[in-house]
């Protein structure tokens, strides 16, 4: 039986893992002040497209969006690429200045692919005078975003595709005069949420279309049980719920439907036990257990756990959590002994391990953890000999670890000033790379047999092999694809024998414009299926003789024409 394709209507969304990364500066009044970090959603990552699944027999790909391939034993692996594209971990275990630094404490850090945007008291970053309160690092040099720069201090940042969120205590963003405290950059130029809010932002999370905003204000688009804590849906301010909290939000960190709340507060909607942490179900406040006996300043989350930071010592009545903690949805648990003094600031996770900053001169009574330490899922480790002052934001990329402060050197690096990265070594010494590799990003991967086929926004090869947006890997070098696609990268391909379904933002695959933003390759060559669609493909599968696509497009086109035989 001839491949036929079945075209229908489907908006696909995809889930961006978003990371928000805040915080005042420790050390100075709670009131001017007060340390926030929200951390991001580890369990998910940024996704360009969803998959289809069907039944066996099955092609579909991956969709590493910003992640670079390498080969090891059997199949191709993935990784995100490093800041330094030259390797991924030219300088394992080690602190690392980005540039020269900055003038002043860093409050917040927030990673976003190659760009690393930082927010705080600097007013200047790499020379650039118009760098106030908040830059980006590109991985070689820091740039200012817009001509016109903050006004005041930035404590809690967000990136969600190419917005970037920002808070704190800055007026008129931009020269915006509603772009109070929080304000979105778009890459080109600042614009305001509503009015603002009337107070500092703390922490900033962004789920779907929502932005939470936590901090000190008392009202939020003139409601005043929008106090402390308010979603922004892109047109308006909405409280969560009808009973305001009763205290100043620090942290934010959201799962889902879920939005985890920690802070100075101690009542949520009526909930006596919902002390310094409380989470919203989309409904309605509710405890964690009986909560903690002092404010919690920074919450992250993977799967199911909720680990929360602070200068609490008690957490649902387990006398060892101090200043650290993990919520396995029952019960409060320490990790180990956790910090003997001071207070954690600053988390981020990834998988089992968990990233700490703060004013704690010690992990689990470990040496060198002063101010920043690493807990395995046993016990807790030194990054290197640890710093000098204190650490208010954390970010895991990777292999890499991002943390911004008051500090002034790490591990003895010049020019760590308020911002470093440690390199950790958590990959295979097996790896190896897939030949030169591409010149640009990969989007997605997709293997059969011995072929390994990628895309992504890149035009060349194995050097200065010319391969428009796709290549080929057959375990000894790279090939294109006829003349590529036109126009755009693709976001899935479906691998069928020889042959290759494919779907993207492309107008157009070897030259042909009928096969607009799908096309088959037959192995020699591309062929169009009918006349395409009206809309980019997100989605692709194969199951027997059926071709199934899924994507942005709402326009059924007639009957496709039958395809050369393809190898099943």
């Amino acid at each position: 039986m001839k491949p036929k394709v079945n075209a229908f209507c489907v908006l696909v969304i995809a889930v961006l893992a978003l990371t928000t990364e805040a915080g005042g500066l420790r050390g100075e009044a709670r009131d001017s002040a007060a340390a926030v970090v929200g951390p991001k959603l580890l369990t998910d990552r940024p996704r360009r497209a969803a998959n289809l699944t069907v039944s066996n027999p099955l092609g579909g790909s991956l969709e590493p969006g910003g992640w670079q391939m390498q080969n090891g034993p059997g199949l191709p692996l993935l990784d995100r690429p490093s800041l330094e594209s030259s390797a991924l971990h030219s300088s394992a275990d080690t602190w690392n200045a980005l540039g020269p630094g900055l003038n002043a404490n860093v409050h917040a850090v927030a990673v976003a692919g190659s760009d690393v945007y930082v927010g705080g008291k600097f007013t200047d970053a790499g020379g650039d005078p118009n760098t106030d309160y908040i830059a980006r690092w590109d991985g070689s040099a820091w740039h200012s975003l817009g001509p016109t720069p903050l006004l005041d201090d930035v404590y809690a940042i967000a990136v969600a595709g190419a917005d970037v969120y920002v808070g704190g205590r800055f007026p008129n963003a931009g020269g915006d005069g509603s772009a109070d405290n929080i304000a979105r950059w778009d890459g080109l130029a600042w614009h305001a949420l509503g009015a603002g809010l009337p107070g500092d932002v703390q922490a900033i999370s962004v789920a779907g279309g929502n932005v939470y905003a936590g901090g000190f204000f008392t009202s939020a688009g003139g409601d005043t049980d929008g106090a402390y804590i308010a979603r922004w849906d892109g047109s308006a301010w909405h409280p969560l719920g009808a009973i305001p909290l009763n205290g100043a939000v620090y942290a934010i960190a959201t799962v889902g439907m879920e939005v985890y709340a920690g802070g100075a507060f101690t009542d949520a909607s009526g909930y006596g036990n919902a002390d310094y942490i409380a989470y919203w179900n989309g409904f309605s406040w509710n405890p964690l257990g009986s909560g903690l006996n002092a404010s919690v300043d920074a919450i992250a989350t993977a799967g199911h756990f909720v680990y929360a930071g602070g200068y609490f010592t008690n957490a649902g009545g387990n006398p060892s959590a101090d200043r650290i903690a993990r919520w396995d949805g029952v019960i409060w648990q320490p990790l180990g002994t956790g910090m003997g003094d001071g207070a954690v600031w600053a988390l981020d996770v990834e998988g089992s391990e968990v990233y700490a900053g703060g004013s704690f001169l010690a992990a689990g009574g470990i040496a060198n953890t002063t101010h920043v330490s690493r807990w395995d899922g046993a016990s807790w480790h030194s990054l290197g000999t640890g710093l000098l002052s204190n650490v208010v934001s954390v970010q895991i990329e990777g292999a890499q670890v991002y943390i911004g402060g008051a500090f002034t050197t790490a591990g003895g690096v010049a020019n760590a000033n308020r911002i470093a990265r440690w390199d950790a070594t958590d990959l295979s010494p097996a790896w190896n790379a897939v030949g030169p590799g591409m010149n640009n990003d990969a989007t997605v991967v997709a293997v059969g047999g011995q072929d390994v086929y990628v895309g992504g926004y890149f035009t060349r090869v194995d050097g200065d092999l010319p391969a428009y947006f796709i290549g080929r890997w057959d375990g000894a070098g790279w090939h294109a694809l006829g003349s590529g696609l036109n126009g755009g990268e693709p976001t899935q391909i479906a691998v069928v024998g020889r042959s290759l379904y494919v779907g993207g933002d492309f107008l157009a695959a070897g030259g042909d414009t009928a096969a607009r933003y799908v096309a088959f390759w037959n192995g020699s060559d591309w062929d169009p299926l009918g006349t395409g669609v009206d809309g980019y493909v997100e989605a692709v599968a194969v199951a027997g003789s059926d071709v199934y696509v899924g994507g942005s497009f709402c326009h059924q086109r007639p009957k496709i024409d039958p395809l050369s035989a393809v190898e099943n």
